[in-house]
């Protein structure tokens, strides 16, 4: 049987494996964040004008039009963001729970749920 403590160490250790499985590289991390910012301004012009290279890149590698390619650049960065927010709310959460749990009956049910939250996120 697993101590509050080992559950609450698991949590970190299964919290970090979801992060380490959809992050990207820090470079990659550049690379999208200046594509998300390129987008949303775009998109906060009413899509007017040309469209940076961040958009239309992808405009034509998908055959779409830039406004089509700001509005999927967007959605994938902020489904992204959601996963690591999700995580990390799961992650501080569930630790405290299985802490404040009365019974260490009442920490595995807990314990299980959070793992489960976690290991679903970005599926």
């Amino acid at each position: 049987m697993m101590t509050k403590e080992d559950m609450i160490e698991r949590i970190d250790i299964v919290a970090d494996a979801q992060r380490d499985r959809i992050a990207v590289n820090p470079v990659k991390l550049f690379e999208y964040q200046a594509a998300y910012e390129a987008a949303l301004n775009f998109r906060a012009g009413n899509y007017l004008g040309d469209p940076p290279i961040e958009v239309s890149c992808w405009a034509q590698a998908k055959k779409w039009t830039a406004n089509q390619a700001a509005d999927d650049i967007i959605q994938e960065a902020e489904l992204y963001q959601y996963a690591v927010r999700m995580i990390r709310a799961i992650r501080l959460t569930g630790k405290y729970a299985v802490k404040d749990a009365s019974t260490i009956e009442e920490a595995e049910v807990i314990f299980n749920s959070v793992i489960g939250q976690l290991k679903s996120i970005g599926g």
